[in-house]
C-alpha cells in the first residue's frame, strides 16, 4: 500500500508475518525473493512440459546478482540457478526441461552495496504438449 512517499510491504515468512515500511531515499535491503502463484494453465491434471525462466533486468553495477528458480508440482524446495552477478548483464536463464502438471517460479535479487537489482521482466517458456493429444 502507498501512504504519500511511503510504501507499505506485508510479508510472511513460514509462520511469521509483518509488514515493513519503505520511505524513499531508503537503502536497499540485502536481498528479496519473489515467488509466483502456483501456474498450472488452467489444468492441474494435465502434463505440460516447462522449457525456461528467464529474467532481464536494468544493467547490473558492482556487487548485485539475481538467482532464478523453479518448484514443480509442489515439490517441498525450489530448484535454483547459478546466480548471475555481471557488471553490466542484463538477463539470465535458466533451462529447465522437465514435465510439470503445476509450476512456481523463484528469482531473488540481492546486492552488497545498498543498491538494488531493477527487475524489467520475467518470462516463463513451456509447450503445452497438445500434440500428444492427452487431455
Amino acid at each position: 500500500k502507498v501512504i504519500g512517499k511511503d510504501i507499505y510491504v506485508g510479508w510472511r515468512d513460514d509462520t511469521t508475518y509483518g509488514v515493513d515500511k519503505a520511505t524513499l531515499g531508503d537503502a536497499a535491503i540485502a536481498s528479496g525473493d519473489y515467488e509466483s502463484l502456483i501456474f498450472d494453465n488452467d489444468n492441474a491434471k494435465k502434463q505440460k512440459l516447462a522449457i525456461q525462466l528467464k529474467a532481464t533486468f536494468v544493467a547490473f553495477v558492482a556487487n548485485q546478482s539475481v538467482t532464478l528458480a523453479y518448484k514443480i508440482d509442489r515439490a517441498t524446495s525450489f530448484t535454483s540457478g547459478t546466480a548471475v552477478s555481471t557488471v553490466d548483464e542484463t538477463e539470465a536463464e535458466l533451462a529447465i526441461y522437465s514435465r510439470f502438471k503445476e509450476i512456481e517460479l523463484k528469482f531473488t535479487l540481492a546486492s552488497t552495496d545498498g543498491t538494488f537489482p531493477k527487475l524489467t521482466s520475467l518470462l516463463f517458456t513451456y509447450n503445452d504438449l497438445k500434440e500428444e493429444g492427452v487431455e
